[in-house]
């Protein structure tokens, strides 16, 4: 592994920064040896997004498939951001597993060893490559760089490091450090992206009034929306303000005031809803579902059999599965828009979606919680299902499966129909623990009923071989009724078309329909999952010249 003295070996000049936009270079680790499987990459992905609203460009990691995140290659992506051939502005965004105690703070890569200090990266060593990023920034009067890390025990983590970089003979300046997670393991994967998130587009911290923000400011927006987490600021004031975003993008598709009403809902939905949920149902890619589109089609018959099953089932789980990339999350998403009135019939009135059959989903069939459980703990999902259950606060806050009995307890005692709708298990802290000694035990409440979308088993991932075992179906119970999404080369097509027109409408892409039919046509003809699709529109997009070829 690079010592951070290696890092800082600096000896290319810089050049000045131009155009006020900035870089996004995240380094998201999800695969590991010896830790459980986080959906670090799409995180990464949501995160960019949003940071792309305020002028930031995607940094892709170049990775062949499969390739583990060692510490050869993590290195190498760190020295690609610090050792630039420019000064730059930039956002680095770190996401993985992590801990903390009284002794230190480590961050884990692919192979790291399950108690971190015997092989974790250190604070000490990120603060090596934050100093060489400085030593060629420094030339530039303006340039500014922001380092997140979004991991358990990352506020520890933050704090060493701050005082790491302090302690250097030419400390950085016009930078922040971000540390989201606490060291108990408290707080849940996508709290910085969903504080970010409500900072800029779902509360009044700016208005249209505003036409730019101070980073400065931002953050501190961001740190009071923090359930657990830090930011360390230092002469960020200094950096120059950057554009604000507009909540109405211009033109719309829709009547303005079903538009802005179709906003104000959104905005009222919970984080899971509208950060995760939608954006699948929408299929765009994590876009804002403010932004005039919607993308997903087919899966009609999925959809029934899900809605057939809530309207005749008054306890018992459903669990929904398929191949990762398959489709799973954007069909609970679309389930979930037509089981939600308000929600639904905006976005009809808004011509974004078509109505389901009469009576295949009642007014009076709703979910009661909405919970994405990518990173979830079983004492995170305790406090969720509390919450939505309005059960008040647990005697027990210390012990996570003490926890979870209470809960079950004030669910039964409740006496009412509770609905749990519960997406990605197979990126849950715990997956395999959590679906036998949460999800299952809570489907056997009388009046409760639990739709999990997950895959089959936690060794399974895009890329790698069908596995040999089905344990997490084994973990949620074979009594269990299982809806598997298959392959729909039909819908497939239908995607890639509408995508691409939509590209070409916006002049992203030089095409024209006969073109983009075509396009269309091959893709469906591979017989591969949406994730193949999208990836497609997203080699594209970021290259047009392949339209040519």
């Amino acid at each position: 592994m690079m010592s951070p003295d290696q890092a800082e070996d600096v000896s290319s000049p810089a050049a000045v920064v131009t155009g006020g936009l900035f870089d996004v270079v995240c380094v998201p680790i999800g695969d590991y040896e010896r830790h459980p499987r986080l959906d670090a990459d799409d995180e990464a992905e949501r995160v960019t997004s949003l940071f792309a609203r305020l002028g930031g460009r995607a940094s892709p990691w170049e990775l062949s498939a499969g390739q583990a995140r060692t510490a050869t290659v993590v290195n190498a992506r760190l020295r690609s951001w610090s050792q630039s051939l420019e000064a730059r502005n930039s956002v680095l965004f770190w996401v993985g597993h992590g801990q903390a105690n009284p002794d230190g703070a480590w961050l884990a890569i692919y192979d790291t060893p399950d108690a971190m200090d015997e092989g974790g990266i250190l604070p000490e060593h990120l603060a090596g490559f934050i100093t060489a990023e400085w030593q060629r920034r420094a030339q530039d009067d303006e340039a500014w760089a922001i380092v997140v890390i979004e991991a358990c025990g990352a506020e520890r983590f933050a704090n060493l490091l701050h005082s790491a970089l302090l302690r250097k003979a030419q400390p950085p300046s016009r930078f922040a450090v971000v540390g989201v997670g606490a060291d108990d393991g408290a707080g849940q994967l996508g709290e910085f992206r969903q504080a970010l998130d409500e900072t800029l587009f779902r509360s009044n911290a700016y208005t249209d009034a505003d036409d730019e923000i101070k980073l400065s400011d931002l953050l501190d927006q961001v740190a009071q929306r923090l359930q657990f987490g830090i930011v360390h600021a230092v002469k960020l004031y200094q950096a120059p303000p950057i554009p604000r975003p507009r909540r109405l993008p211009a033109p719309v598709a829709s009547a303005m005031d079903v538009y802005v009403e179709l906003q104000q809902f959104v905005a009222g939905l919970s984080p899971d809803e509208r950060g995760h949920f939608l954006p699948k149902a929408q299929g765009a890619d994590h876009a804002e579902v403010t932004e005039p589109a919607w993308y997903f089609v087919g899966r009609e018959a999925e959809r029934a059999q899900i809605a057939a099953w809530l309207r005749t089932h008054p306890a018992g789980m459903l669990i929904v599965t398929g191949r990762a990339g398959s489709g799973k999350s954007a069909l609970l998403g679309h389930v979930l828009i037509h089981a939600t009135p308000g929600l639904r019939d905006l976005l009809i009135d808004a011509r974004l979606m078509r109505p389901a059959p009469t009576g295949e989903f009642p007014d009076d069939l709703r979910f009661d919680a909405v919970i994405h459980l990518s990173g979830m703990t079983i004492g995170g999902l305790a406090r969720r299902l509390a919450d939505a259950a309005d059960l008040g606060e647990s005697p027990v806050l210390a012990d996570s499966g003490q926890n979870i009995g209470w809960v079950l307890d004030g669910l039964a005692r409740r006496r009412r129909p509770f609905t749990v709708m519960a997406d990605a298990l197979d990126e849950a802290q715990e997956p395999a623990t959590l679906a036998s000694a949460v999800l299952r035990r809570l489907a056997a409440l009388d009046q409760v009923r639990v739709v999990v979308g997950t895959r089959t088993s936690t060794r399974e991932g895009p890329g790698l071989p069908e596995p040999d075992d089905q344990d997490l179906i084994d973990a949620l119970g074979r009594t269990a009724e299982v809806l598997t999404v298959q392959r729909d080369p039909e819908a497939v097509g239908r995607y890639v078309q509408a995508r691409l027109t939509a590209a070409q409408a916006a002049a992203v892409i030089d095409a024209d329909d006969q073109a983009i039919a075509e396009i269309a046509r091959q893709v469906q003809a591979m017989n591969q999952d949406f994730l193949y699709a999208r990836l497609a529109i997203h080699e594209i997009i970021a290259n047009p010249g392949l339209l040519r070829a």
